[in-house]
């Protein structure tokens, strides 16, 4: 466990996180909006197989209501002020896109790509909250993937 992050993350937490992550997923789907062509173009640049699938909300990141959920993202540093968060196919943006080429648009699509080459949401999901509980947020292995591609033009 890391130390940054003395909370401990339990098989019964998992199974919390995954139907909260799904419905949230969910929602976004029904009432976010496709991403654009010069936004596909960024999730394609970042290894994203499917960006027609992608769906964008640009509003302030949901955090779960339950009390255990909600102790968990606060504690893993997934709280109020994530300025983005990736479910699948699923993104939200706490604020306005500056452009196509935007680096939290591009480090929030190269997490659908890790999603992707994961499996699905279920198996990214137990992946990003162990490493987060392991190394911490920013040392996290996805993390550093996903901020790397920020800028990276392959």
């Amino acid at each position: 466990m890391n130390p940054e992050n003395p909370i401990s993350i339990t098989p019964q937490d998992f199974a919390l996180a995954l139907p909260w992550a799904e419905a949230t997923a969910r929602s976004c789907h029904a009432g976010g909006r496709p991403l654009t062509e010069a936004e596909r173009a960024t999730a394609t640049r970042v290894g994203v197989h499917h960006p027609e699938r992608i769906h964008l909300m640009e509003e302030s990141v949901p955090l779960p209501r339950e009390g255990r959920l909600r102790e968990l993202a606060q504690g893993l540093g997934l709280g109020g002020s994530a300025l983005g968060l990736t479910l699948g196919y699923a993104l939200w943006l706490a604020r306005p896109l500056a452009g196509p080429q935007d680096r939290l648009l591009a480090h929030e699509c190269r997490h659908v790509h890790q999603a992707e080459v994961a499996g699905g949401l279920a198996p990214f999901l137990a992946t990003y909250l162990g490493e987060i509980h392991e190394f911490g947020y920013l040392d996290a292995p996805l993390e550093v993937d996903a901020r790397a591609w920020e800028t990276t033009n392959p």
